[in-house]
């Protein structure tokens, strides 16, 4: 079917519907509106580009929402797509055309504690692409798989409650200081990325070590932290970086200057030699 109907024949009081490998492409106004007791909707792998505002209208029983595997794109979803689900906790949105995400989708979603936006084409996180203070509760975020080349360091600001974050393979060069407001961090992974080993992310590898002290925390795909670039061959991995390689050699600078004698016809010759002692942090 190329859209879904009305669901009459189903009873109020289903719990749980899934529709999944089929030829779904459109997701009307109401479609499951009289399913007032639903908690589970699964409506992975079939062809959903569009969604409307009222789709999920009257669905404020629903504590997970799977849309994987689909071909719904950033511009599929408005501020109202999410808006009924109050008490939502598990949104998966895994294998679909996303490039962006914003923070507005989630105004309502105030119980959402699992978010799943892996595999999709998400190439940035700015400020606004988690912002909304509905996430506060949120515990579990996976980015992974996409093409994140870009973080703003305010990007999991409202995430105070975050446990685990997957930003495996990606496409990220550097980090800033972006784990400063995830006091309750215990699950991190950073594999598979394309970390530029200079001493710009010497802050980072320093943050990293220190967080797999505590036996409280995993730092998962420690293996997959190699540099794709380094300063310093004797770095292959981001965990490797340190204050003292961090520190560049010595260099030398010759200049020459000519400098012509005015009483005679000959030049003279002025070479002077400077030597600088650089340190780069």
């Amino acid at each position: 079917m190329s859209h879904i109907i009305h669901f009459t024949a189903l009873p109020s009081s289903t719990k749980v519907l899934i529709i999944t490998e089929g030829d779904v492409s459109f997701i009307g106004n109401n479609n499951f509106s009289h399913l007032l007791d639903l908690t589970l909707l699964r409506l992975s792998g079939n062809k959903i580009k569009k969604i409307l505002n009222g789709a999920f209208t009257n669905l404020t029983k629903l504590q997970t929402l799977v849309l994987d595997h689909n071909q719904i794109s950033s511009t599929s979803i408005t501020n109202g797509t999410f808006s009924s689900l109050r008490n939502l906790e598990t949104l998966q949105l895994n294998s679909n055309h996303f490039g962006s995400v914003y923070g507005a989708w989630f105004g309502n979603t105030e119980r959402l504690i699992r978010l799943e936006i892996n595999r999709n084409l998400i190439t940035s996180l700015t400020h606004d692409s988690l912002g909304s203070n509905a996430l506060h509760r949120l515990e579990h975020l996976d980015l992974s798989n996409n093409f994140i080349s870009f973080i703003h360091e305010g990007t999991f600001q409202s995430l105070q409650q975050l446990k685990g974050l997957d930003l495996s393979k990606n496409r990220l060069t550097k980090l800033p200081d972006v784990f400063s407001f995830l006091p309750h961090l215990i699950l991190l992974n950073l594999g598979h990325n394309y970390w530029n080993c200079s001493c710009e992310l010497h802050q980072l590898a320093v943050f990293l070590r220190n967080y797999t002290y505590s036996t409280r925390r995993i730092l998962r795909n420690r293996n997959g932290l190699q540099c794709s670039y380094s300063s310093n061959p004797a770095v292959v991995s981001l965990l490797q970086l340190t204050d003292r390689n961090c520190r560049s050699k010595s260099y030398n600078i010759t200049i020459i200057a000519r400098e012509k004698n005015r009483g005679s016809t000959r030049e003279g010759l002025l070479i002077s030699v400077l030597v600088i002692t650089g340190r780069k942090r």
